[in-house]
């Protein structure tokens, strides 16, 4: 485990909706924000929505705003300069990129003073964007090293695949992060995603998702049953899902480092094994015509 210190985190339940103009969607974004900030959140995750909001307000003043190399660059300013004022480790959510392969849905995260930390494809694709076509998958996962940690960014379709939480884990990150667009929600969906990989790894977790029409979903910060007042594995959630809100905990790595001791789950992986049959078995799905689920 890297993280050495405690942490507070945020995971922003966004209220997405129509915006009128750019300045409007800023706000709803400076909002939570802000609050995330004076709480004293260092950490603070988006859903995913916040490119696609983008998209359609710069559409309004000019329809080539839109393009594939425009809006990226335009995310990536609006992340950098909110970063910066705020001074938090920030993710605003993935963008499409275009990229050699073809374009890939990419996460990215800014330090505190604006940089790019770095960036995470999505590895795998669901039914309905595998039949689309045209989106590529990435063929690296690398955890980010941020102020609080190192971030394994679980992007998109990825967070079905358990395989990918584990790949970033076995790495050294000991912060899951998901970045949410859905639209139906339950209980049995909620203990699905992120939470059962922040258990299945014994990491901490950070869930946001978006709030508004056609949006569900429960934001939440994750840790092991073992360590959260519940035992439930919620260090903190949202009221409810559809409803904005800004759920902020703090993550101790002390905590985690003695529950380790008691439970040493690491010590029964074999990650020379996974060296040796996984990346073959990886090759030979990403070769032309292998499915996203590891059959060739």
């Amino acid at each position: 485990m890297t993280m050495k210190r405690r942490a507070r985190v945020a995971a922003v339940q966004w209220a997405d909706r129509a915006f009128s103009s750019l300045d409007e969607l800023e706000g709803s974004l400076e909002a939570p924000l802000a609050e995330a900030a004076r709480a004293g959140a260092e950490l603070a995750i988006f859903p995913a929505g916040v490119s696609e909001a983008l998209a359609r307000v710069l559409a309004l003043d000019s329809p080539d705003a839109t393009g594939s190399r425009q809006l990226p660059e335009a995310l990536d300013a609006l992340a950098a300069s909110l970063a910066r004022a705020w001074r938090v480790t920030l993710g605003l959510g993935p963008v499409v990129v275009p990229g050699p392969e073809g374009p890939a849905r990419v996460s990215s995260l800014f330090s505190p003073d604006g940089r790019l930390l770095g960036r995470q494809p999505q590895t795998h694709r669901t039914p309905v964007e595998q039949r689309a076509a045209g989106l590529a998958r990435g063929r690296d996962l690398t955890p980010i090293e941020t102020p609080v940690g190192l971030v394994g960014l679980v992007n998109g379709a990825d967070l079905l695949y358990p395989e990918v939480s584990r790949i970033l884990c076995l790495q050294g990150a000991d912060i899951l992060v998901h970045q949410g667009l859905v639209s139906d929600f339950s209980e049995a969906v909620a203990l699905s995603r992120l939470w059962r990989e922040v258990q299945a790894n014994q990491v901490f977790g950070v869930e946001a998702y978006a709030a508004g029409p056609g949006r569900r979903g429960r934001s939440a910060v994750h840790a092991p049953l073992e360590i959260t007042p519940g035992q439930d594995g919620f260090l903190a959630r949202a009221a409810a899902d559809g409803e904005p809100q800004v759920v902020i905990a703090d993550f101790d790595p002390d905590a985690l480092a003695k529950l380790l001791e008691t439970y040493p789950i690491h010590a029964f992986r074999n990650p020379r094994q996974y060296a040796r049959y996984f990346p073959e078995l990886y090759r030979a799905a990403m070769t032309e015509g292998g499915s996203d689920d590891g059959r060739a």
